[in-house]
């Protein structure tokens, strides 16, 4: 009936609206997380450019100076972004560990040739290596960003039909509830009517089919009330004729009596005409 359209439009409109915020809700996680792996592995990457720097800057002072306060500066900044390496192999979930691999192959390199006094020209091999790893890290870690917004962008593009499916759907479901209200709308001016005894009009009421039979029997009440009401009228002047008749016989001989054309009346007579 009714009611169960109502429940079941209701349940469909929640169900869409339920089912468009789930869905952007998890596609703006996905856009938050692609964000914040993004602006981390950038900031890391960016990091392990600066420690390289401070490592360059290091090994060659040491190497023109000999002295030991630039080796232990070398150290702790060799140690710094060798902890950066380890955390870019995590957050990129093991996609660079092959450059992340050399970098280190390379840092080790350059820590034995420090130990072995290395030449400046073999130093500035290691050091261009080095930056040459970062320049690759940083570009794969771009291609690594855009493969996974291109990931989000791909599967908000496969949600967007269903999205304006499910939009066309609750614009579907609004509509039928529209054609639902609108028979009670009918119903309710059909018995205003009814109540102002117009009786001129037939009803007609749509929407589901308990409604059109509660139109219906409307209807013949319509046509009841109706015919009751032309048989009103009727007995009314069938009544007013008969009674004119003898009403105005009464009303003539009263008339009569009172100009005494019969003859005089006494007082009582007279009271009684009178009344």
């Amino acid at each position: 009936g009714m009611l169960t359209g109502f429940a079941l439009i209701v349940l469909f409109l929640g169900g869409a609206a339920l089912n468009g915020w789930l869905l952007l809700e998890r596609l703006l996680e996905q856009s938050r997380t692609s964000s914040e792996y993004a602006l981390q592995l950038t900031a890391s990457i960016q990091e392990l450019d600066e420690r390289t720097i401070d490592i360059e800057r290091s090994a060659r002072q040491y190497l023109v100076l000999d002295d030991p306060a630039f080796r232990q500066r070398f150290d702790e900044h060799l140690v710094q972004s060798l902890a950066l390496v380890d955390t870019l192999e995590v957050q990129s979930g093991k996609r660079l560990s092959p450059l992340l691999g050399g970098w280190r192959m390379v840092a080790e390199a350059l820590r034995s040739g420090l130990e072995r006094r290395i030449s400046n020209a073999e130093l500035a091999l290691l050091l261009d290596r080095l930056f040459e790893l970062n320049d690759l890290l940083r570009q794969a870690s771009q291609r690594r960003i855009e493969a996974q917004s291109k990931q989000v962008l791909d599967e908000l593009e496969t949600h967007r039909l269903r999205l304006g499916g499910l939009m066309g759907l609750a614009l579907a479901g609004a509509m039928l509830d529209d054609l639902l209200v609108r028979p009670v709308r009918q119903l309710d001016q059909a018995i205003a009517k009814l109540g102002a005894s117009r009786f001129d009009e037939s009803i007609v009421v749509g929407g589901p089919a308990d409604l059109r039979q509660v139109g219906r029997r409307l209807d013949w009440l319509r046509t009841r009330l109706s015919g009751l009401e032309s048989d009103r009228e009727r007995s009314l002047r069938h009544v007013s004729h008969e009674l004119k008749t003898p009403l105005t016989a009464l009303r003539e001989g009263v008339s009569l009596l009172q100009d005494e054309v019969p003859g005089t009346l006494s007082e009582s007579q007279r009271e009684v005409v009178e009344i």
